[in-house]
């Protein structure tokens, strides 16, 4: 009775007797295969700043400056890329003070008078001592290891003798630009400042040097002095437009950051007014000339540029990477001479 009441109910639902007993004779379905694990991205590849890096001395030297130990070979995030943007803007625009500090208004008339042949040294030494900043450095100078003599100089006018009109001529330009450099605004400014104008430092002494007997020395301490102003102006953008504590760590950046300050260091150098011979080498230097002339104040700059960054950045001497030529060998025995290993 109960199996005629179930196939009644059977017909009631529409179920056929075949398929039931398809469905009894299916096989379960094999479990899935576990799916493999995921792996994570690879990190980014770190590149070294040390002799023996892949990256190029201008790039290494932007990376120290910034406070990055290592590069990550990553594609130029989009807040670095605004940065390049503005310098790029700022080297086609008027002088912005916010940005690319003004000269001093002394410098061109103090300049002027180191220069002149028929200055006496009483009449320096009369203009030197109503500006107690300048005082104090001219004595400082005359008894530093570059211009160290048998006794020590206390006396304004010896001072004067002892630097003579080159080394007048190059402390008015420290003195005066001093500042343009040190002027701390935010974390990239203050932190790099220093070592910005250590660097312009030595690479204005190196291309003097690279130049005696070859044309205006003061030209050359001027060119060498400035040949990286436009990285004052990519800190000053750092500090406004870059919200990171880090700066950039891309390559890429620093590759371009190179390109876009040294067009920007010969447009600075335009607006100052400076020497037509300053801003023409300025102008060879940022434009990568392959061929630039033999003696020239270009030449000096590049070189002098290039041993101060070395140094800068610890290479010693006899590292491979160096390659000097006897002109740059004395030049690398100056810089070490003057501002120490």
């Amino acid at each position: 009775m109960i199996r005629t009441m179930w196939n009644a109910l059977r017909q009631f639902l529409g179920i056929r007797p075949e398929a039931t007993a398809l469905r009894a004779a299916t096989p379960a379905l094999a479990p899935l295969p576990p799916l493999p694990p995921i792996e994570a991205a690879p990190p980014p590849r770190l590149l070294s700043l040390g002799s023996d890096s892949e990256l190029g001395l201008d790039a290494r030297f932007s990376a120290r400056l910034l406070g990055v130990e290592f590069v990550s070979a990553e594609a130029i995030a989009e807040s670095a890329r605004s940065v390049l943007a503005r310098l790029n803007y700022l080297t086609r625009a008027p002088l912005d003070a916010g940005l690319v500090p003004r000269l001093p208004a002394a410098l061109p008339r103090l300049m002027s008078l180191a220069r002149r042949d028929d200055c006496s040294v009483p009449e320096l030494a009369r203009h030197i001592s109503s500006d107690p900043a300048l005082l104090g450095e001219v004595i400082r100078l005359a008894n530093s290891p570059r211009y160290r003599s048998a006794r020590e100089i206390s006396s304004l006018e010896d001072a004067v003798m002892l630097l003579g009109q080159t080394g007048l001529t190059q402390l008015v330009s420290r003195v005066m630009l001093g500042p343009v450099f040190s002027t701390a605004q935010g974390h990239f400014s203050r932190s790099a400042g220093t070592h910005l104008w250590a660097q312009a430092e030595r690479c204005a002494h190196g291309c003097a040097f690279l130049r005696q007997g070859r044309g205006d020395q003061f030209e050359a301490y001027l060119a060498g002095m400035v040949v990286n102003a436009g990285m004052i102006a990519a800190l000053r953008v750092l500090d406004q437009d870059y919200r990171a504590l880090a700066a950039p760590a891309s390559p890429g950046f620093h590759a371009a950051l190179h390109e876009v300050t040294a067009r920007l260091s010969a447009h600075v150098a335009r607006l100052w007014d400076f020497p037509p011979e300053v801003v023409a080498a300025l102008t060879q230097r940022a434009a990568a000339i392959p061929q630039i002339e033999a003696g020239s104040l270009a030449e000096a700059l590049v070189d002098a540029d290039r041993l101060s960054k070395l140094q800068m950045l610890g290479a010693p001497a006899d590292a491979p990477e160096l390659a000097l030529t006897a002109a740059q060998q004395r030049c690398w025995r100056e810089l070490e001479r003057a501002f120490g290993s």
